[in-house]
């Protein structure tokens, strides 16, 4: 198991462009439209463990945990990092409709960043081509 501040480092680690006033979430794509591709773009704040979040999450596993335990570790990163740019004011825009269930499965990272913003008091809207959650 992560320890809180292994989550919190972790996913410190993780934040791309920390010093941006906004961050971007989505879903992973093989395609400019991933959302690490288009924050990367747009010079935003974006999480991106690389090839290392598979392989942690094996290793949890490897330790005993079950699938849906490692992916309940991996989340507490996630969390950590989605914590530190609501804290610091940051707007936040999804790439893609989180609450689309055709698109955005549930239990998924980006649903799952969702139910964390709306839990805080955020609702979605529209902003052309992306979603923009706003408090």
């Amino acid at each position: 198991n992560l320890s809180a501040s292994s989550a919190e480092a972790i996913g410190h680690l993780a934040t791309m462009n920390p010093d941006s006033t906004f961050v971007v979430l989505g879903q992973f794509e093989s395609s400019a439209a991933s959302y690490e591709q288009v924050g990367f773009a747009a010079r935003a704040t974006y999480f991106d463990m690389g090839e290392a979040y598979n392989l942690l999450k094996k290793d949890l596993i490897t330790q005993g945990l079950t699938e849906e335990q490692a992916k309940a570790q991996m989340w507490r990163i996630n969390e950590a990092f989605l914590k530190e740019q609501v804290t610091q004011g940051k707007t936040v825009y999804f790439t893609v409709k989180p609450t689309d269930t055709s698109i955005v499965k549930p239990g998924s990272g980006t649903y799952m960043e969702w139910a964390y913003l709306e839990a805080n008091g955020y609702k979605l809207e529209s902003f052309g081509s992306y979603w923009k959650a706003v408090k």
